[in-house]
């Protein structure tokens, strides 16, 4: 899909919300799970343009307990050869293809008229890491919020979540949250599940919700940005909704 609507879209660059590698990430820097599962997969004349990658997770070896503990380590020092998961591998991985970028920067020292994070872990979710909204996993990222809104940005972007989420908190409920949360982890291992306390949560304004496979679009274009999610099966985007410039 991304390969057909590419040459529609013609992309400027394009942005992984972690999780990567999966189920273990990388075990090195000539592991063939890169060239197999991006450089190989990822072939559109389109998609030749800047990858940007956050790390989820199992970009950081997330095995079983036993093996975690035989093959990963933050120093490779007792590791076995070729046995060593670490998300350091990702960082540095221009040798094997110039698309490929996953660097950090503080958003505090931007100075764009957009900004927009990119994070693995859901801040609001309605899926099984994060039950209710804000349980789960996204207790742990609620420190966010208000640097987000302190910032000024449009939009969180993160994965985790094995589906396509958009998330809107009412002005009223939120006034100092002008964030639109995306979730957008729907590129392999889908599920397709149950969402949780929607209709419960008077916070929310805005959503879309879909356990499919799929992408966003995003385009930003003077004071607007515009959101198309693609879900498979479809033959329009599933969802468009149209983010104004925070003030």
């Amino acid at each position: 899909m991304m390969s057909q609507l590419g040459g529609c879209y013609r992309p400027t660059f394009v942005v992984s919300t972690g999780d990567n590698f999966y189920h273990s990430g990388l075990k090195g820097p000539a592991d063939p799970t890169f060239t197999q599962t991006f450089t190989s997969v990822y072939t559109d004349k389109s998609l030749m343009v800047p990858w940007y990658a956050v790390l989820g997770n199992h970009d950081y070896g997330e095995l079983d307990s036993k093996q975690l503990r035989l093959c990963s380590s933050p120093t490779f020092s007792s590791c076995p050869a070729g046995c060593c998961y670490s998300p350091s591998w990702q960082t540095n991985m221009s040798h094997l293809d110039w698309r490929w970028n996953a660097h950090q920067a503080l958003m505090r020292n931007s100075t764009a008229r957009w900004k927009v994070v990119v994070g693995h872990h859901p801040v609001r979710s309605y899926g099984e890491h994060c039950k209710g909204g804000k349980g789960g996993d996204c207790v742990d990222m609620q420190w966010l919020r208000p640097i987000m809104a302190e910032h000024q940005a449009a939009a969180y972007f993160s994965g985790h979540e094995h589906d396509l989420q958009l998330i809107k908190s009412k002005a009223t409920a939120s006034p100092t949250d002008p964030v639109y949360y995306v979730v957008s982890g729907a590129g392999s291992d889908i599920r397709d599940h149950d969402y949780s306390n929607v209709e419960q949560d008077t916070e929310r304004e805005t959503n879309f919700l879909a356990g499919k496979a799929g992408f966003v679009a995003v385009f930003i274009k003077d004071g607007r940005m515009t959101l198309h999610v693609w879900a498979d099966g479809t033959f329009s985007p599933a969802y468009m909704v149209d983010i104004p410039l925070p003030q």
